[in-house]
């Protein structure tokens, strides 16, 4: 195995070696972890040198939608690099960090959502390459030691044979009525991955896997106009609403709240015998990720793939391969169902996992019903909120002798911090200069008037904002809930619907309860 790093840091500079600091025990700690040993590893760095400060963005400086800007300094030292992994006869490259991600590769960009995907060596073509995140990015934040681990568990495993090995995938796109039709109707039993794709606040397609290897997505809209003639979609959508009723078969989703409450809300169809990847990540691992890219790179061998859906969404071009990633999002469910499940009943957390499961059917019915709201009264207390601050601005711009406008934090800081002298107030959080709530509450204490009526203008137009002029639907305030979505508690959490309308039931304000009227 290769390991190869960024740069040197000051230790390792000075012992004349890589991976000898703070970073370098934990990165020995992980491969005794997984397995391995230092001394059946070649280490280095694409940098042998250590930059001033640590910071290398003299010579390679990354942007967030387009290539890093290079340096000759860069491209020199990584070619060295080249010529050094050429005399490398193992089996696998371990590059940890993006500089070397992109130094071995060319990706450049998403190196958190790459971590665990196994690439061709672009650098040294015939050579693979597992991304990892860099051990000093783990000191920083130690929840992932747990991926970084399962990638160097990973990456022993690749030191066993030369090629990469993706997993293999019969994917069909269901070109006709029939094609459809049967695979659908075939399914009597067992377990199925499920996934669909909304465009436009309709299902464009549609995949079903009957096992990892064996999927099939099925357009409903391709090139502009329906895919099928409306009475075979309809048939179509009565054979998926039986499968989905039956009991017999377990529909396994990622996030079954999303998929179960748009095809109810749509079609009226109703889903029986639910089973849920994200539910099932939420239990085994509270603190880390429950999206199905982070879950896929852990429990599967399927490279990072989700810009392929994104890509799509963007430009709505190239179909086969939007038709492709929906397939593989079905697949890659029904493929990390049967471990993670293994993970839930070891920790002995079966019961609260088919306890959360249960909560799906309801949970998507409340979201469907909503709440009755007084439209009348709510359109009341948003002029009621208008008017106040119409009299606050007022009384603000009196007072500070400016016109000040609440929404521009730059000029706020600028009044309090400039031309009234106040020493600045920074941010716990970020460590930067802030006049946020915290700040003008301090202001306030020291009696300047402005910052509690900015206090209580901020308050006045979030309320406004976020529940006096909430979107309703049909005079109904709805939400989407989420039956793992409150941090590591486990506990619901709700926000806007799939569409975009209402927003978070559990955190209404006393006045916003006034105006929901019982059925």
């Amino acid at each position: 195995m290769a390991i190869i790093g960024e740069a040197f840091g000051a230790e390792e500079e000075k012992q004349g070696q890589p991976f000898c600091g703070s970073s370098g025990q934990l990165q020995d700690s992980v491969l005794v972890s997984a397995g391995w040993m230092r001394q059946k590893t070649y280490m280095d760095n694409v940098f042998t040198f250590h930059p001033p400060n640590n910071n290398i963005d003299s010579y390679i400086e990354f942007h967030d939608r387009k290539p890093p800007t290079v340096t000759q300094t860069f491209l020199d030292y990584q070619k060295a690099l080249g010529e050094r992994l050429s005399q490398f006869d193992g089996n696998i490259i371990v590059a940890v960090g993006a500089t070397s991600m992109y130094a071995l590769t060319g990706y450049y960009n998403k190196i958190t959502k790459r971590r665990g995907s196994i690439y061709p060596c672009t650098l040294v073509p015939g050579k693979k390459v597992l991304i990892t995140v860099h051990p000093a990015a783990v000191l920083r934040e130690y929840d992932l030691i747990y991926p970084y681990t399962m990638d160097f568990k990973r990456a022993v495993i690749e030191t066993t044979y030369p090629e990469i090995r993706y997993p293999q995938r019969s994917i069909q796109i269901a070109s006709s009525f029939n094609d459809a039709y049967e695979y659908v109707t075939n399914i009597k039993d067992g377990i199925v991955g499920f996934d669909i794709e909304v465009v436009n606040r309709e299902i464009s397609c549609l995949a079903i896997a009957k096992s990892p290897s064996d999927v099939m997505c099925i357009p409903f809209y391709s090139k502009g106009s329906n895919a099928f003639t409306l009475d075979d979609e309809a048939i179509i959508w009565q054979a998926i609403g039986i499968l989905l009723k039956d009991q017999n078969v377990e529909k396994v989703f990622h996030n079954a709240v999303f998929d179960c409450t748009f095809m109810f809300n749509r079609y009226g169809l109703i889903t029986r015998n639910i089973g849920d990847t994200m539910i099932g990540q939420a239990i085994v691992a509270p603190n880390l990720p429950k999206g199905l890219d982070f879950i896929t790179s852990i429990y599967t061998r399927e490279p990072y793939y989700k810009d392929d859906g994104k890509q799509y969404f963007k430009l709505f071009t190239d179909e086969e391969s939007f038709w492709r990633y929906n397939a593989k999002d079905a697949a890659c469910t029904i493929e990390c169902y049967a471990p993670i499940m293994r993970d839930v009943k070891a920790m002995g957390n079966y019961d609260v996992y088919k306890r959360h499961v249960r909560l799906v059917p309801p949970l998507m019915l409340m979201s469907d019903h909503g709440i009755k709201m007084d439209e009348t009264g709510l359109q009341v207390m948003s002029k009621d909120a208008e008017a106040e601050l119409e009299k606050l601005q007022k009384q603000l711009n009196e007072i500070a002798g400016e016109e000040l406008n609440i929404g521009s934090p730059k000029q706020i800081q600028t009044y309090f911090y400039v031309k009234k002298g106040l020493k600045a107030y920074v941010s716990r959080k970020t460590g930067s200069v802030t006049a946020d709530e915290e700040a003008l509450t301090r202001i306030a204490i020291k009696g300047f008037k402005e910052a509690e009526i900015i206090l209580k203008m901020r308050e006045i137009a979030k309320a406004n904002s976020t529940y006096y002029k909430i979107k309703l639907v049909g005079g109904r305030l709805k939400c989407s809930y989420n039956p793992v979505g409150a941090a590591n508690t486990g506990r619901l959490s709700s926000g806007k619907t799939i569409f975009g309308d209402g927003g978070n039931m559990q955190n209404q304000p006393r006045n916003m309860k006034n105006m929901m009227i019982a059925d």
